[in-house]
């Protein structure tokens, strides 16, 4: 809840975690290159999170908003987490509604559900707001061609955005 609260914000967000290594586990320092990822990354202790600001460039909203006026759609190719682009994108004027909900295509549910054993797909809420309960049931359940021109009139009316990632 915390990384989603600066994530929304437009911060990056990292996670510090560490452990204490016996020496007999790390060795020389030279020796630690040579260590497995997984044998390293377990056992964690939580330290919190180191937040980094990078504020728009003051010209970015205006050129969106040429580009936007001269028939240009404008998308964003980041990889920044879901949260953290959209917050930017509003910023700059890709998402021009500051109250649109966000969404994401994800798994929905396992293939061990689904009686054809392959994985579902559908529109999942990124965005907390509850506002408009109305967009969550015309995107409700497996990703589908009506379910793509929903969202996409939805995007149009300015009600939605899309995050993919």
């Amino acid at each position: 809840e915390v990384s989603r609260k600066h994530m929304s914000a437009g911060q990056r967000v990292l996670a510090i975690a560490y452990r204490e290594m016996k020496q007999d586990e790390a060795g020389s320092s030279k020796s630690l290159q040579h260590l497995e990822r997984e044998s390293v990354e377990n056992n964690l202790k939580f330290a919190g999170f180191l937040l980094m600001d990078s504020p728009v460039k003051a010209d970015s909203k205006p050129v969106i908003s040429e580009l936007a006026k001269s028939g240009h759609t404008c998308y964003m190719i980041t990889g920044d987490a879901l949260l953290t682009a959209a917050s930017v994108a509003r910023q700059v004027g890709i998402i021009a509604n500051p109250d649109a909900a966000l969404y994401q295509i994800d798994k929905i549910s396992g293939g061990g559900d689904e009686p054809s054993g392959i994985d579902a797909f559908g529109f999942v809420r990124l965005s907390a707001s509850t506002e408009n309960k109305t967009d969550d049931q015309l995107l409700r359940g497996p990703l589908s061609i009506d379910s793509l021109k929903r969202a996409s009139a939805l995007v149009d009316a300015g009600r939605v955005a899309l995050c993919m990632s």
